[in-house]
């Protein structure tokens, strides 16, 4: 917010478990009014969601940016951001994006995650135990 209540600018995060592996924070979106670009705000932005989520033991941040948006990449790449894949027309306009992976902790890249393509995820694991020993046993 400015000195009038107008909102300057806005950054929208979260931080949960990612696939049973590290906690890992997610910025879903940040976004400047035109009139306040380059003037550090999307920078302060970034930084108080980075601090929140260092504040509450994240392992990792992550987040997705437009390939072409260079300001974008500039800005993420100057807090330490590493782009780690390349996903081709992500976005609906058929454009293609870069994650950018923030770590956190030493070594956080190596801890191990679970597939969840061909793995349960660990909340579910108990669950198949159930079904493997007693097939006929409801669930819930």
């Amino acid at each position: 917010m400015d000195d009038n209540d107008d909102l300057a600018g806005v950054v929208v995060s979260k931080l949960e478990p990612h696939r049973g592996g590290p906690l890992r924070g997610y910025i879903a979106m940040l976004a400047t009014k035109d009139s306040y670009r380059g003037k550090g705000i999307a920078t302060a932005l970034v930084r108080m969601a980075l601090d929140t989520m260092i504040a509450r033991d994240a392992d990792e941040v992550a987040l997705e940016t437009e390939e072409t948006n260079s300001a974008a990449m500039k800005l993420y790449e100057r807090l330490g951001f590493l782009r780690s894949k390349k996903l081709h027309r992500y976005y609906l306009n058929g454009n293609s994006a870069y994650r950018l992976v923030l770590y956190l902790k030493e070594g956080v890249g190596m801890i191990p995650t679970y597939d969840p393509y061909t793995d349960l995820p660990p909340s579910a694991e108990q669950f198949a135990d159930i079904e493997k020993n007693n097939p006929n046993q409801q669930l819930m």
